[in-house]
């Protein structure tokens, strides 16, 4: 992120904050959607767009894939199937939460 001034930090720091408990939430429980069809999970794509847009102060129109890969966070149906992977993995090495 380019630098700011300590009045555009203090203004845009709550927005950050904003989005980054909007992606907690869209992380939270999401492995009970898998298995759901597609059409289905891309409802919450969009929003995670949105977040990572206005993290990075974007245009609306710009390409949301190299947002998405500098904050490293993966699309929807790929977050859902990694936390189901993750945590079969720990259930197989015997730290399942």
């Amino acid at each position: 992120m380019p630098s700011l001034s300590t009045n555009k930090r203090s203004v845009i720091l709550p927005f950050i904050d904003k989005c980054i408990y909007n992606k907690n939430r869209l992380d939270y429980c999401n492995s009970l959607l898998y298995g759901v069809p597609d059409h289905h999970k891309q409802r919450l794509q969009p929003a995670m767009n949105a977040n990572a847009r206005l993290i990075f102060c974007a245009p609306k129109y710009c390409h949301i894939s190299p947002l998405l890969q500098q904050l490293h966070w993966l699309p929807i149906r790929l977050c859902i199937e990694f936390k189901i992977l993750f945590i079969t993995f720990k259930l197989l090495q015997g730290s399942a939460p």
